[in-house]
């Protein structure tokens, strides 16, 4: 028996809302295994992509979110100091 008629045989005998979350699972499981784009290249540059032209003083941020933003913030401002010439 294949580990897919393995899976069937116990899936089939599950609740209805078992049997989602277990499709739910599965959905999970490919997106963690299949890349959507496979990244390659160095990771400092790829950092420095992603946030180039980032204005973080400027965010629109709602109050709650206001610590988080500090540690982005800080963030950011350290990382410029480090920033590569791409």
């Amino acid at each position: 028996m294949t580990t897919a008629e393995k899976i069937y045989k116990v899936v089939k005998e599950l609740p209805e809302s078992m049997r989602q979350e277990v499709l739910d699972f599965v959905d999970f499981l490919k997106q963690k295994t299949i890349p959507d784009e496979p990244q390659s290249g160095n990771l400092a540059i790829l950092i420095h992509n992603r946030f180039n032209g980032l204005d973080a003083d400027n965010l629109p941020v709602p109050p709650r979110q206001l610590f988080q933003v500090a540690i982005k913030k800080s963030f950011i401002r350290r990382y410029k100091l480090f920033k590569i010439n791409a």
